[in-house]
């Protein structure tokens, strides 16, 4: 929730086809490809996903990118 929020926050309203897909299958899958052109949300969404599943409190690395 803290991720949606922030995301409220930012104005962000309506998602994109590439982070639809990729948000989609991420709990799913362990290796995931998306192609997507310039501009169309690439960046948001590998790294949103990501934070959402990383636990602030823990001092230890949980991701790698």
């Amino acid at each position: 929730m803290y991720i949606k929020n922030k995301l409220d926050q930012l104005n962000f309203k309506e998602i994109t086809p590439i982070q639809a897909g990729v948000f989609k299958h991420f709990k799913h899958q362990k290796h995931l490809v998306g192609l997507a052109p310039t501009g169309t949300g690439k960046t948001h969404a590998y790294l949103l996903p990501i934070l959402e599943n990383i636990t602030f409190q823990k001092n230890e690395v949980q991701a790698l990118i």
